[in-house]
């Protein structure tokens, strides 16, 4: 699908960027940032910056306005985040919660600038996946309700999933919350359709971990993931 093309495309790039700086400059041009599970990494996030993410997770939401979470979006290894303040300050509605514990590394202004053409390079690709991705996410969104679940369910199984065989699990942080805030649902429909999909064994619970039983049949489910 196109939306994890592009994932995986940025995500290289990200990498090389990275990668190629620090067999240039070395180890020590760029600091790091270290956050544990549960914390706000926003504060964390300085003007002018970016942040690359080199171990964890962390989910972006906002409260609507019947107090319900919903998910912007999801980070992990190899994303870049701080672009909403890498040209100005501004005051922000949302929250950026560490799933996990996470390292962050850190690229200045400073060290955009030290070589133009790679500066630009990375800014104009990301911000570039990131209006692909709204796209997608806008396009998914128009779904039902049940295909959005779904939906983060593969996407979640694609980004953070273990396979053991056949089966791929979720980690056990990923929980009814986590998955209604990403498909803009409530807790209890999304309670609702995962009894639904055990009844029919395409998942179970093991360990307080989601397992998919059949990721073929709950794709074949889901048109917007294919």
């Amino acid at each position: 699908m196109t939306i994890f093309y592009l994932d995986q495309t940025i995500k290289e790039y990200n990498s090389f960027f990275l990668k190629r700086n620090i067999e240039i400059h070395g180890e020590d041009f760029f600091d790091k940032i270290h956050i544990k599970k549960s914390m706000n990494i926003d504060f964390f996030l300085k003007h002018k910056n970016l942040y690359y993410i080199n171990s964890g997770s962390a989910m972006r939401h906002f409260i609507d306005v019947l107090g319900n979470r919903r998910s912007l979006n999801l980070f992990w290894k190899s994303d870049i985040i701080g672009f909403t303040t890498l040209f100005d300050e501004k005051s922000v509605e949302w929250e950026t919660i560490a799933l996990t514990d996470m390292e962050l590394i850190v690229i200045t202004h400073k060290n955009l600038l030290h070589d133009l053409n790679d500066g630009f390079q990375l800014v104009g690709k990301n911000f570039q996946y990131y209006t692909n991705i709204m796209y997608c996410s806008q396009q998914c969104l128009s779904t039902s309700g049940c295909e959005r679940i779904n939906f983060s369910i593969l996407s979640l199984a694609y980004y953070l999933g273990n396979t053991n065989g056949n089966y791929n699990y979720l980690p056990p942080y990923i929980t009814h919350d986590i998955i209604s805030c990403l498909s803009a649902v409530t807790r209890s429909y999304v309670t609702r359709h995962l009894k639904k999909l055990i009844t029919e064994n395409i998942i179970s619970i093991e360990n307080r971990k989601i397992c998919i039983n059949n990721i073929e049949d709950l794709t074949a489910r889901t048109p917007s993931y294919q």
